[in-house]
């Protein structure tokens, strides 16, 4: 009997904002699969339920050294769909993680891609989100999306333009990516 090939986890990056927890929920909805926030599991591996916390106590390098712990565990859990932190592909040790699984047919590295002017609409219309670099949460976005728009890019096996699209249309778009 021949050993069926394991399926890959699909894993989306960008920045947040980007839609990768409401995109990640409804198609794991719609593969029938699970779903994980790389930051919720971050938070779980720390035993706490604030970034700002865990970043206060462990400074962003315990925060991306925790992080990459969850990452490791997700990426060898069963496939399903996995959204990652924004700054997660910043860390080098996670990079290579993704980069490995990426290799073995484990994952499937998809960039929900936003222009500034989206992502900010987008955060106006949800929840308050605080400072990533201690600026306006708004004016910080054209810098983050100079800064990590290439790093998404190098990494990224898929790169899906999202603005303008709704979730349901994203979650379309990744169907016909496969």
């Amino acid at each position: 009997m021949t050993e069926q090939p394991r399926p890959p986890t699909v894993v989306l990056i960008g920045l947040r904002g980007s839609g990768k927890s409401t995109v990640g929920r409804l198609l794991a909805s719609e593969l029938g699969t699970g779903f994980l926030d790389l930051d919720t599991a971050t938070l779980v591996r720390a035993g706490t339920k604030d970034v700002a916390a865990l970043v206060e106590r462990t400074g962003w390098e315990g925060f991306r050294s925790l992080e990459r712990e969850a990452l490791a565990s997700a990426l060898e859990a069963p496939p399903g769909v996995l959204a990652l932190g924004g700054g997660t592909p910043t860390d080098a040790g996670s990079r290579t993680l993704l980069a490995q699984a990426a290799d073995h047919g484990h994952c499937s590295l998809v960039y929900l891609r936003c222009q500034p002017a989206g992502l900010a609409a987008r955060m106006q219309a949800t929840a308050d989100r605080p400072s990533l670099t201690g600026a306006d949460p708004f004016g910080e976005i054209d810098a983050l999306f100079q800064a990590r728009d290439p790093l998404y890019l190098e990494i990224a096996q898929h790169v899906l333009e999202t603005d303008g699209m709704t979730a349901q249309d994203v979650v379309e778009a990744l169907a016909r990516i496969g």
